[in-house]
Parts: C-alpha cells; sequence; structure tokens
C-alpha cells in the first residue's frame, strides 16, 4: 500500500457526469534537502540540522511514529540512485511514511520533489534543509543554482497543488526547517496565500528527545556527506609546460548560473567570475597558466 492513491474510479451505477473523489489524507511526507559539505565542520552543522528537523516531529499531532518508520528506512539503508555531478535521491515510501533525501540536488531535481510532496494526499508534510544558503536574500544554494522563497511560493500556485490544499482546506501541515535569512520567516510565511489553507509553521520548537533512532538516520546518510578537499576538486595539471599569451585573448567558459571568462595578454591574466558549479568549469585551462594575476567577481551567484 502506498500513499500515492489514485482518485476513486466511479463504479457503473453512478452517472458518468459524476466527478471523482479525490483520495483521503493520510500519512505523512518528508523530504530532507542536503547540500555538499565543504568541510568536516560544515559537515557537523548538517547532521545538526536534520537531527533539530526530526526532533520537531509532533508525535501527538502528527499521525506518524517517525522512529518506528526511521527504523525501518535504516534498516534497508537504501543507496539511492547517483546522478550528474554527484547528486544523490533517495527514495523510500512505507504505507504511513514517504521519505525524500535530496543530496546536493540540481535545482529542476528540487522543484519537482517539493511538486510531489505538497501535491500527495498526506496530512503532514515535513521539509528540511540542511545546506548552504545566501546570508542576504536566504537562497538556498543547489548544485546549478539557487531556490529563493518566491520559488517556493510558486510551488504552492501549481494547479495539482492547489487543488489538494483548497480540498482539504485546514487539514494540512506543513512543517519547514530552514535558514531564517531573508523571507524564510514565519511572518513572511503567514502572509502568503496558502497560508488561509493549511498551516505551514517556520522552524518549530523540538517536541522529542533526540533519540538513538534518529542518530543511527543521520549515521546511515553520513557516508554520502563527505567532503571534498581543495586537491581533490582543483587537481594539478600533469603536463610539464605553461600556457602564456602573446597577444590579446579571451576565453569563456560555460558554468551553469553565470560564465567565466579569462581574459589574457602578455604578463598579465585576470579571471573574470568563476561559474556555478560543483567542478570549477575554467580550471582544466587555468591549472596550465603559470600564474592568476586577477580575479574579479561580479557577482556573488
Amino acid at each position: 500500500t502506498t500513499l500515492f492513491r489514485s482518485p476513486t474510479t466511479a463504479v457503473q451505477s453512478r452517472r458518468m457526469a459524476d466527478p471523482p473523489q479525490l483520495s483521503p489524507l493520510s500519512g505523512a511526507y518528508l523530504l530532507i534537502v542536503l547540500g555538499e559539505p565543504f568541510s568536516e565542520e560544515h559537515k557537523q552543522l548538517i547532521k545538526n540540522k536534520i537531527i533539530q528537523g526530526l526532533v520537531s516531529w509532533d508525535v501527538s499531532e502528527i499521525p506518524v511514529d517517525i522512529s518506528r518508520e526511521l527504523t525501518v528506512l535504516t534498516d534497508c539503508a537504501p543507496p539511492g540512485e547517483e546522478a550528474r555531478g554527484g547528486e544523490r535521491l533517495i527514495q523510500f515510501a512505507t504505507e504511513n511514511l514517504v521519505t525524500e533525501v535530496l543530496i546536493h540536488p540540481q535545482v529542476n531535481t528540487l522543484q519537482q520533489c517539493m511538486k510531489n510532496m505538497l501535491a500527495s494526499f498526506t496530512k503532514h508534510r515535513h521539509i528540511i534543509h540542511a545546506g548552504y544558503t545566501f546570508a542576504g536574500q536566504g537562497s538556498w544554494i543547489l548544485q546549478d543554482g539557487t531556490f529563493s522563497f518566491d520559488e517556493f511560493v510558486g510551488v504552492f500556485e501549481e494547479y495539482d497543488v492547489q487543488r489538494v490544499i483548497r480540498s482539504y482546506e485546514n487539514s494540512i501541515t506543513t512543517h519547514l526547517h530552514c535558514c531564517q535569512r531573508g523571507d524564510w520567516t514565519q511572518d513572511n510565511i503567514s502572509k502568503q496565500p496558502f497560508a488561509k489553507l493549511c498551516q505551514v509553521s517556520v522552524n518549530p520548537e523540538s517536541c522529542i528527545k533526540e533519540t538513538e533512532t534518529i542518530n543511527k538516520f543521520v549515521n546511515y546518510l553520513e557516508p554520502f556527506l563527505q567532503p571534498q578537499s581543495i586537491q581533490e576538486r582543483l587537481p594539478p595539471s600533469d603536463v610539464v609546460g605553461n600556457i602564456r599569451f602573446s597577444h590579446p585573448t579571451l576565453y569563456v567558459f560555460p558554468g551553469g548560473q553565470g560564465d567565466s571568462a579569462l581574459f589574457g595578454i602578455n604578463g598579465f591574466n585576470m579571471l573574470i567570475d568563476g561559474g556555478f558549479s560543483r567542478k570549477a568549469c575554467f580550471w582544466d585551462f587555468t591549472r596550465h597558466l603559470d600564474r592568476l594575476d586577477a580575479i574579479h567577481i561580479t557577482r556573488l551567484n
């Protein structure tokens, strides 16, 4: 039995004009979004944020035993699937809980998983973002771009999501755990149209104690959160000799949401931006230079 029930089909005696009935709400949906840590210290912060998100699971209001469900998941220990750029998606479903863990996801993956969760026939949705955010607007930093508060609000405006939350007005609860920067606050959430249809709480307080079950779940995820050293991210060149420019030269490297460019002239090399990707788009070429004289950053994303 899964939580993704299709609308009830009409029996033969029902008139063809009758609209299909929506599935009843049941169970919960857990979506965990994790960044790729750059250090052991950051990995520990990510683990702490996962725990912080899980201990707010209010067992008196959420009709799912989170300890039992996490035990089943941890015992199975699904490795998930690794995709482009180190993205990993772990999906696991029982009769009571759907769990999705996104590790270093791409923007499209997160948007689709967020839509699937908000459009599901579940009574409670639990979102934990444990990764990097921009200090100003608080946008989540993903593998190939960012996920802003406006994009989060936009998912609620999708037809399938609206269909569910309007049909079950004031019956759905959502807990959102993230860094409270920019618009990611309870006050701002309360001003959104969807807040009138379902209850959304930002970083609610702890309701249960940190248990051995939660620690085992975090330990199960830990092998997927190994930081790479700077030497692994930027391997040295194995070619003898360096590239030097005798005439003004410009190279442009595709770098996701923001290209990278290298300007070179005799005696002077300047890198403009670094792109937005897990692996530096400029490095395979730039590592053959004898030096960089300047790096010019035009924007932080």
